[in-house]
């Protein structure tokens, strides 16, 4: 339901040789600005016509992995989400 809101949250293991790309939104359609999360480099995108429509990417490039937050709840929603988001390293057992 938009007008309550909705949040979608991913994170994809890439390469060196990946070439991460945003995808089902036509130019145009967005604005896109530079953005640090917690450190790391990244982009958010928001909707030019439903400007509570946000998507952010981000990237640990140390840990090779892509975030992804996008919500319909407001930019300071977003980047709030986006700060909580922590990848845990697993122990090895052994």
């Amino acid at each position: 339901n938009e007008e309550r809101g909705w949040i979608w949250l991913d994170y994809t293991q890439i390469t060196d040789k990946d070439t991460y790309h945003i995808g089902g939104m036509a130019k145009g359609t967005y604005e896109v600005e530079s953005i640090e999360i917690n450190g790391l480099p990244g982009e958010m995108y928001t909707v030019v016509d439903y400007p509570d429509t946000v998507l952010l990417i981000w990237i640990d490039k140390r840990n090779c992995t892509v975030f992804q937050v996008a919500c319909h709840s407001g930019t300071e929603d977003a980047i709030r989400i986006a700060e909580s988001v922590k990848l845990i390293e697993e122990e090895s057992q052994g």
